[in-house]
């Protein structure tokens, strides 16, 4: 008896320091995540401070900026002060948590102004024209102008960023000497444009795709242009299956 008592009384302690070792790692589980969750809001707050500070700066010396420019220049020119502040805006955030909030906000306010968009893209269908009036920023200029394009596709207007492609596509199909900056130029307005149609509904309508963008096979440096940008674009897109339909019906096409 004693020893069935005594064997009871060793299962029974088994029982309760297990349930309390389970207690206390649920217990201290609780605490932790407490914790994580109080740090997570901590460093949200921080960062939505800091990006409320940085983007009423930007704000207010832009404001500073136009004031000053705008007795000397035309307003034209006040458009590409914009940009070139804006652009160079987005690109100093670049090291930031936040970043791509920060971008969306300017890029929010930038194509509420059409001229914005227009400048866009001459930036990238004019080469001598971002060099002549960008100097030293046309490379940044022409980075984000894609994304001032790409923004407006992902909120249902892809007019303007499918014409500024066509465009760029016939002045490269004839141009003499293309600078390697304009092929990177088109495949990435390429691999954009795609990305922001239904990546689904590419296979089916690849024909009338191709035509709206000026597609020409003339072209090798177009032709390689165009099968990077759909391989991007869908590699990660759709399923395998239907990624191996769009690239073998591509292969045809060009």
């Amino acid at each position: 008896m004693n020893k069935i008592f005594l064997n009871f009384r060793n299962v029974f302690g088994i029982f309760f320091g297990i349930f309390f070792l389970l207690f206390g790692l649920s217990f201290w589980k609780k605490i932790h995540e407490k914790k994580h969750s109080s740090y997570v809001d901590a460093i949200q707050k921080i960062l939505e401070k800091k990006e409320e500070e940085m983007l009423q700066t930007y704000s207010e010396s832009l404001r500073n900026l136009k004031q000053v420019e705008s007795s000397r220049k035309s307003a034209s020119d006040l458009t590409e002060v914009t940009l070139r502040f804006s652009f160079k805006a987005m690109y100093n955030v670049n090291a930031m948590v936040n970043k791509d909030q920060i971008r969306s906000k300017i890029l929010d306010d930038l194509v509420r102004n059409p001229e914005n968009i227009k400048l866009s893209s001459k930036i990238l269908t004019d080469n001598d024209f971002a060099k002549s009036h960008f100097s030293d920023d046309q490379a940044i200029s022409r980075v984000y102008a894609i994304q001032l394009l790409r923004y407006l596709a992902d909120r249902g207007d892809l007019e303007p960023l499918q014409d500024t492609t066509r465009q760029l596509v016939e002045i490269l199909s004839v141009k003499n000497s293309v600078a390697a900056g304009e092929w990177r130029d088109l495949e990435d307005l390429v691999t954009h444009t795609i990305e922001a149609m239904q990546p689904r509904s590419v296979l089916d309508n690849l024909d009338e795709i191709l035509q709206n963008l000026s597609y020409t096979s003339s072209v090798p440096e177009i032709k390689t242009s165009f099968r990077n940008a759909f391989y991007f674009a869908m590699v990660d897109s759709i399923p395998k299956e239907d990624f191996d339909k769009v690239m073998k019906k591509l292969k045809s096409k060009i």
